[in-house]
């Protein structure tokens, strides 16, 4: 069956267009827990299930380019999960993770078992998401973050109401890079 993806509200998978493998999953943004749709799209078709996380609102989603399978929730009080299986089952991924509010998540593309979380800081993850490390000493809430494909220790961070940040080192300094901005809100 062919999926179809529309990823409403807050929720943003990057890179990948939509119909993609990658972006197969329908994702909605709502209190509790993720629902899919492996439809067609034709009107009454779509079939939808429950599949969790059940950690809060859903607000970050971040897909593993090298295998779709792999998928990333952060949430609004239960901190990252991890799926294997394309959102069938969900494990909770937050050991190190000293926060549960999880506004953004990017994978590395060259390297998939680094992944960053941004929510209370910037957090890393060398493992695939088994355990986090903090990187940041950025305070606020970190809404977005970016790798440079090119060169992936170069990091982008956006922090509500403090404007953009920039490591160079994969996450280990971190540089404000505001110069030119006339609103410092950023937002996914």
């Amino acid at each position: 069956m062919k999926s179809q993806c529309a990823l409403p509200c807050h929720t943003r998978v990057w890179g990948y267009p939509r119909g993609s493998r990658a972006s197969s999953i329908l994702c909605l943004h709502l209190s509790v827990l993720l629902v899919c749709s492996t439809g067609e799209g034709v009107a009454g078709d779509d079939v939808w299930t429950s599949n969790g996380p059940g950690g809060g609102h859903v607000l970050a989603l971040a897909i593993d380019a090298s295998n779709p399978q792999i998928v990333y929730a952060g949430t609004l009080v239960r901190g990252v999960f991890k799926s294997t299986d394309g959102g069938e089952t969900w494990m909770a991924a937050n050991s190190g993770l000293s926060t549960t509010y999880v506004l953004t998540l990017a994978i590395d593309p060259a390297n998939p078992l680094v992944v960053y979380a941004g929510g209370a800081g910037v957090f890393k993850s060398s493992d695939g998401g088994g355990t986090w490390t903090p990187v940041s000493i950025i305070s606020g809430n970190v809404s977005a973050l970016g790798i440079n494909p090119s060169n992936t220790q170069i990091i982008y961070a956006g922090v509500r109401s403090r404007g953009m940040f920039k490591s160079s080192d994969g996450g280990e300094t971190w540089t404000t890079i505001n110069t030119g901005l006339t609103d410092l809100h950023v937002y996914t």
